[in-house]
């Protein structure tokens, strides 16, 4: 995303954000607004909202140019700073604002906000295939793939003839092993990528498991381009 944008991200889909420093070395900013299932309920009752049929479009919609909601999102620049003013009452009436103002905005947004129905059952192979550098927990796994933690677990052992915890580290290191050395990519840069949440911890279980660190990785391929 470039300065500006604003989007709309559908729920019950992983989306990976890093932040990225601005040319000068500024930090990034981010206002977030998330709707949660209860103000969703209560704002469809409310508004006599009938049930929607399941929404099967785009997961993430782009919204940016839209100045209703560029103005929506600059009267929430005060509060950054004065986080004590959003009331429990002005971060409700803001949700309602928000939501008003996409359903404003076209036909669309009505089955994107108001579809309710839970994942349904998905190819469990393909999905983790897809989705492994995404850090997220086993359970949130579990409730995207349609399934109880319990009959996650169960049918992973079945299909990969191992637990989650370990089929993951490894199919994150091999990617990770394969960015440095292939693509050229920095360790620090890579950790995150494929879904590590601390850089000491990936090195020392990529040492453990290359016999190398990703810093000794880096160097050996420089070492090779130098000679």
């Amino acid at each position: 995303m470039k300065e500006g944008t604003i989007c709309l991200m559908r729920r019950n889909q992983l989306f990976k954000k890093l932040k990225k420093p601005g040319p000068n070395g500024e930090p990034p900013s981010l206002i977030s607004l998330f709707f949660d299932q209860k103000a969703l309920h209560q704002y469809a009752a409310e508004n006599n909202i009938p049930k929607q049929s399941a929404y099967k479009d785009k997961a993430m919609i782009d919204l940016t140019g839209n100045v209703f909601l560029k103005g929506f999102f600059d009267s929430l620049v005060p509060y950054i700073d004065n986080p004590k003013k959003l009331s429990a009452k002005i971060a409700e009436l803001k949700t309602s604002e928000a939501i008003e103002l996409l359903l404003q905005t076209g036909d669309v947004f009505q089955r994107f906000l108001f579809d309710f129905q839970e994942p349904h059952k998905k190819d469990l192979e393909a999905y983790m295939h897809h989705n492994y550098t995404y850090n997220i927990s086993l359970s949130s796994f579990a409730k995207l793939t349609g399934r109880s933690l319990s009959s996650f677990k169960r049918d992973f052992t079945k299909l990969f003839e191992t637990t989650p915890e370990k089929w993951l580290q490894q199919k994150r290191l091999e990617q990770a092993h394969y960015l440095i050395l292939t693509k050229k990519q920095r360790p620090t840069d890579v950790y995150l990528e494929v879904g590590f949440e601390n850089l000491s911890h990936f090195c020392f279980v990529f040492k453990k498991q290359f016999g190398l660190t990703p810093t000794q990785l880096t160097e050996q391929w420089k070492n090779t381009i130098g000679k």
